[in-house]
């Protein structure tokens, strides 16, 4: 019997490691009612933004604290399948500022992702920071961006696009 309950805990853990975990506990390929079950406090939203490959975002969760700041996760679907998840800072905030936070979440997410695959950082008039991770399958972006004294954008984003390139060659 003792075995044969091992062999279940086995099956059950091996299962769950194909998951392509995105945020929190959504995974890539979700249906919008099992995001809605993996999220606290979803919102449906009826006109969410749309991404440039198309996927649109039907579920959102507001109230997210981020190095002292607060965030909302947008859910972005394509075909009826959950294909990336946004954290987006909620507030404005003047370039100083989110210089500030961007270097609080870069520490947050080297702590639990480790080293940066890729950083790319431009100054003057236009100034962007980007980094990226890689965790399993799954693609972790962090991305501020500043015209003058205003952040424009402060986003990290989870989804699975480099990976399924990378699988093709």
């Amino acid at each position: 019997m003792r075995n044969f309950l091992c062999f279940i805990a086995c099956i059950a853990l091996m299962g769950g490691a194909h998951a392509q975990i995105l945020w929190g506990s959504t995974e890539y390929g979700m249906s919008l009612q099992q995001a809605k079950n993996a999220v606290v406090d979803g919102v449906d939203m009826v006109d969410g933004d749309t991404l440039g490959t198309g996927a649109v975002e039907k579920l959102r969760v507001r109230g997210i604290q981020l190095a002292g700041h607060e965030f909302h996760a947008g859910l972005f679907f394509r075909d009826d399948r959950l294909e990336q998840v946004s954290l987006r800072l909620s507030e404005e905030l003047a370039t100083g500022a989110a210089n500030h936070v961007t270097d609080r979440l870069v520490a947050a997410l080297r702590a639990k992702y480790g080293q940066e695959i890729s950083k790319k950082e431009t100054g003057g008039i236009l100034l962007s920071r980007d980094y990226t991770w890689i965790s399993g399958k799954t693609n972790i972006s962090l991305l501020m961006a500043a015209i003058g004294e205003k952040a424009q954008v402060l986003n990290i984003s989870y989804q699975v696009r480099i990976m399924k390139d990378a699988e093709q060659l």
